[in-house]
């Protein structure tokens, strides 16, 4: 026996030698949540009131900031107007009474090799698109009298009323689709289109009388500048995932560099302040998801993992690959309680009990860390819940330590006694936390787990670093000035794309072919393409992270880092 142990041991000292991971991590499989959460859209702003529709399920409910918006959800705003902003940091503005269908979408970094499909049935939309994420039939947005293709970044109006499709370019180049036909948009263009109608020819148009969608439009993206300036700096270290999202975060909290743990980030809170204690769960078709109150509270709480040293206090590390939620969960006889994952992939600041323990009291838990909540008020609910600290339950209560729940949905979770059995199922059905470690080593680094799990990106993947920002993150287009739209220039930078399989004789191939449109296309001159589906094009090897130097000297009160652990940057 003692020969079998010490050729495994052998065997997994190998395997840390030519991987750099421990055996256990190596056949860690990812997060099955992440890779359809990359491609999540998030309620950015909620005017009065926001409706989501899950067809498949036969829900609606309404939603509140930061609640996810996944592929084939159906948006819908009543007396108000609201924001929805993409993965690819493109933003989606509704106005009052507007319908949209999320047919398809794509995600940061394109490795999804998906495009952008929205539906608008009625009502109206703002879309502020980058660079990065339109051209090559990457954005296309579907009306029942035609559909918009997006050819370069920018400002875009879309209108759906009383049969006729608007579309009107305040900054940046599109294709309007009809049935006989198509013409191509530039800056300071409008076209109208109507069902078995050819789109009217472009012109030009003043946008000096704007109404209630155009102000909200400019008010919000007022409010979304206010960290651009303090940006810079994070993003030049900020993996690809999270960049979008630095101004925000730099107009709510600092950055600063901590020994061991990198460039981190902290919020601007009160002393007693805890991650996971403004808001809510809900249950997605891809899992439960923290839905938080925080107005910075997507990237952090989906994002990295959160720490807490004395004198410093609670920080957030950032990550690449997207989560419900980066928390371990423990399961009463009457409550569930949830304490944030640190860099390690353990309970933060749990010490007095073993993190690999399955069954523990509520007496070992640290109460800066944990949250409970009663069964039956765990899920669901757009207001914010008052939980309960550990350090209220009985002592000797018995705990089952997890990493994951079953699934509860809406309509189950309303019928009386649901919260009973779904509290039993999850309590036989306890999952191991993400602690991946060597047989008698510390654990490492949970950025370690994201480079072994990390996916290749797609062959031609359009998210280049041309097409990004000076520091490799989306450039979000700037407000429009009046100047640029009246006077309609030629788009600057490159020239539109045409997709892939566009027929000859569109708009676009006139242009591209070296000659411009003509002023009243007739219907025969173009071909119907609407129905065109564009294919996603192949993809490229993603580039894998590049490591951080280790810094030298942790903290005096900060967690003891693993040994051997000098990749964890």
């Amino acid at each position: 026996m003692g020969g079998r142990n010490a050729t495994l041991s052998l065997i997994s000292a190998a395997v840390i030698a030519v991987l750099g991971v421990p055996p256990v991590l190596a056949s860690t499989a990812p997060d099955p949540i992440g890779s359809m959460g990359s491609s999540f859209a998030r309620v950015r702003f909620v005017e009065t009131v926001l409706t989501l529709e899950r067809p498949a399920e036969g829900e609606v409910f309404p939603v509140s900031m930061n609640s996810p918006v996944t592929a084939g959800d159906v948006a819908g705003t009543g007396d108000g107007r609201a924001e929805i902003d993409l993965a690819d940091s493109s933003r989606v503005m509704l106005d009052a009474g507007t319908r949209v269908v999320f047919r398809a979408l794509t995600d940061a970094t394109s490795t999804n090799g998906s495009a952008t499909i929205l539906v608008l049935e009625r009502g109206a939309v703002r879309l502020d698109v980058g660079d990065a994420a339109a051209g090559e039939g990457s954005f296309e947005i579907d009306t029942a009298a035609g559909t918009i293709y997006l050819l370069s970044g920018g400002s875009f109006r879309i209108e759906v009323r009383n049969g006729e499709t608007t579309l009107a370019s305040y900054r940046g180049a599109a294709e309007l689709s009809g049935d006989e036909g198509s013409v191509l948009l530039r800056s300071g263009q409008r076209s109208v289109t109507q069902v078995e109608r050819a789109p009217s020819e472009p012109r030009r148009w003043l946008a000096f009388d704007s109404d209630a969608l155009d102000r909200f439009h400019d008010e919000r993206l007022i409010d979304g500048a206010a960290g651009d300036a303090d940006a810079n700096g994070a993003q030049q270290i900020l993996p690809e995932e999270v960049q979008p999202y630095a101004p925000e975060l730099a107009a709510s909290g600092t950055w600063s560099s901590i020994p061991v743990f990198g460039r981190v980030w902290k919020p601007a809170c009160a002393a007693t302040w805890s991650p996971y204690a403004r808001g809510y769960w809900t249950w997605n078709p891809a899992g439960w998801i923290w839905v938080s109150s925080d107005p910075w509270g997507w990237a952090p709480y989906h994002y990295g993992r959160w720490q807490y040293v004395v004198s410093q206090g609670w920080f957030w590390i950032p990550g690449s690959v997207w989560g419900g939620a980066w928390v371990a969960f423990a399961i009463g006889p009457a409550h569930v309680g949830w304490c944030p994952l640190d860099y390690w992939n353990r309970p933060a600041v749990q010490e007095r009990a073993d993190p690999g323990q399955r069954v523990l009291s509520a007496g070992l838990l640290d109460a800066r860390g944990w949250q409970f909540a009663l069964a039956e008020q765990f899920s669901g609910g757009g207001a914010d819940r008052v939980y309960l600290r550990s350090d209220r339950l009985p002592r000797a209560t018995d705990l089952a330590m997890t990493r994951a729940l079953p699934p509860m949905r809406r309509a189950v979770a309303a019928r009386q006694g649901a919260s009973v059995a779904w509290l039993e199922q999850a309590r036989g059905s306890v999952t191991t936390l993400p602690i991946a470690a060597a047989p008698g080593t510390e654990p490492v680094s949970f950025r370690i787990l994201e480079r072994a799990s990390a996916p290749t990106r797609p062959a031609g993947s359009r998210r280049t670093d041309a097409a990004r920002g000076a520091h490799g993150s989306p450039a979000r287009p700037a407000a429009p000035r009046p100047s640029q739209v009246t006077q309609a220039p030629a788009s600057a930078g490159t020239e539109p794309v045409a997709p892939a399989g566009r027929p000859r004789g569109s708009a676009v191939d006139r242009l591209i072919g070296g000659t411009r449109p003509p002023t009243a296309p007739p219907p025969t001159a173009t071909t119907p393409d609407r129905d065109r589906k564009t294919t996603p094009p192949p993809a490229a090897p993603r580039p894998q992270p590049k490591a951080t130097p280790r810094q030298p000297h942790p903290p005096d009160d900060a967690p003891k880092p693993p040994a051997d652990d000098q990749h964890d940057q």
